[in-house]
C-alpha cells in the first residue's frame, strides 16, 4: 500500500511539474526580466540608505513556486540554470529578509516548497532555510498550512523531509500541532520521503 501511495504521489507530482515547466517555457522573456530584477535588487540590497527597500523588492521578485525557483537557481538536465552561481547568496538574503511580515515570508516559503523535491545546491540551500524557519515557528507554519489543501500540505512536508539522508525521526516540534490536523499528513510525507530515499 505504501509503495502504491508513493507511486501515485510521484505520478501526480510529475504531471504537475511537466505542465508547469511547459508553461514557463512559453514565457522565457518574463523569466529573463525576473532574473535581471533579482540580480539588480540583490546588488542594491547592501550598504545603501535605501537597502531595505531593495530587500523588499528582492523578496517580491523572488520566485513564488518550486518550478520557477528551480528554473532560475537549479541544475536541470546536467545544466546549471542562469542564476545557479548566485543561488547561495540570493537564498541567504531571502532567508534573512526582515522588511516583510513573518506571515508574508512564511506564505512564500511554503508556496515554494509545495511540489518540490530535494536536489543538491540551490534546492538544498532553500530546504535548509525552510527547516530552520519551521523549527523556529512551527505554530505559524501549521496555521498557514491550514489554508492549503491536503495535497499541498502533503507536498510541503514531503519536500521538508526529502533528501539523500532522511531524518532519523520526525522532529518533536512537529508533533505539537495545536489542532493535530497535520500530524497524520506529516507522518505520511515522512514515510514517503524515507521510501524515496531507499529507492
Amino acid at each position: 500500500m505504501k509503495n502504491f501511495l508513493f507511486f501515485l504521489f510521484i505520478c501526480c507530482f510529475s504531471a504537475t511539474l511537466n505542465a508547469r515547466c511547459e508553461q514557463q517555457l512559453i514565457a522565457p522573456d518574463s523569466l529573463k526580466i525576473k532574473m535581471d530584477k533579482l540580480q539588480e535588487y540583490y546588488s542594491k540590497s547592501h550598504d545603501r540608505a535605501d537597502s531595505m527597500e531593495f530587500q523588499i523588492r528582492f523578496f517580491e521578485e523572488f520566485p513564488s513556486d518550486f518550478e520557477s525557483f528551480n528554473r532560475i537557481y537549479g541544475y536541470i538536465d546536467d545544466n546549471p540554470m542562469p542564476l545557479y552561481d548566485s543561488a547561495f547568496e540570493h537564498i541567504e538574503l531571502f532567508n534573512r529578509i526582515s522588511g516583510v511580515s513573518r506571515a508574508t515570508y512564511y506564505r512564500k516559503m511554503i508556496s515554494i516548497a509545495i511540489g518540490g523535491y530535494w536536489d543538491a545546491d540551490a534546492i538544498n540551500y532553500f530546504q535548509d532555510g525552510l527547516q530552520e524557519h519551521v523549527a523556529a515557528n512551527p505554530e505559524l507554519t501549521f496555521e498557514l498550512l491550514n489554508e492549503r489543501t491536503e495535497k499541498e500540505i502533503l507536498q510541503f512536508w514531503f519536500f521538508y523531509f526529502d533528501g539523500p539522508v532522511t531524518m532519523k525521526k520526525i522532529p518533536a516540534e512537529l508533533e505539537r500541532d495545536p489542532e493535530n490536523n497535520n500530524y497524520a499528513i506529516i507522518k505520511r510525507a515522512y514515510y514517503m520521503a524515507c521510501e524515496r530515499n531507499r529507492n
